[in-house]
């Protein structure tokens, strides 16, 4: 059976009849009981994109990125989503260039900080393994330590590996047996 076309006029007199019209919570829930499952045609999915094509979307305000954020501190993504977000990234290319070292804009060389400096050498030269003072490889953690005290990352020379409790002594105490034996 043929629906018959509504005129424009015929459409505004529906429209005007039924504004402040309210369809109550359970009418609401027998009509979506009765259109679910049934699948549009193409024409009308055609008809719905057309009218959207060309739309920006709003650009959202601080206030509700900020709401936005509140709402989903705390709340973890289910596995699925996770593949599924997983799955989506997999094809994607990076389009910004990684710039490492000089190149990069936020590279503040000799004059980086104490942390920076020491994870640029970590990266860089390796973890150390031997300390070079007492020579022991039991300890648990090996670290680098400048002897000029300057922290310059340009010259090699300037760091020894020391086991934590020889780095402790040389640090904090500035013992004479290890600035003895650096200067030999």
């Amino acid at each position: 059976m043929k629906r018959k076309l509504l005129s424009l006029e015929t459409k505004r007199k529906i429209s005007q009849s039924l504004s402040g019209h309210f369809v109550s919570k359970e009418t609401r829930q027998k009509l979506s009981l009765a259109h679910s499952g049934k699948k549009q045609s193409k024409e009308t999915i055609e008809k719905r994109a057309s009218k959207l094509r060309g739309r920006k979307r709003p650009s959202f305000s601080k206030s509700w990125i900020e709401r936005m954020s509140l709402a989903q501190k705390g709340k973890k993504l289910s596995l699925e989503t996770r593949k599924k977000l997983s799955l989506i990234r997999k094809g994607k290319k990076r389009t910004g260039k990684i710039l490492f070292g000089v190149l990069n804009p936020a590279w503040n060389g000799d004059k980086a900080n104490y942390h920076q400096i020491h994870k640029w050498i970590n990266k860089h030269w390796g973890r150390p393994k031997k300390c070079e003072y007492c020579g022991t490889i039991k300890a648990k953690r090996y670290e680098w330590a400048s002897i000029s005290r300057r922290c310059k990352r340009s010259d090699r020379n300037d760091w020894i590996r020391l086991c934590s409790s020889c780095h402790i002594k040389y640090d904090r105490y500035k013992s004479i047996d290890v600035i003895k034996w650096l200067k030999t």
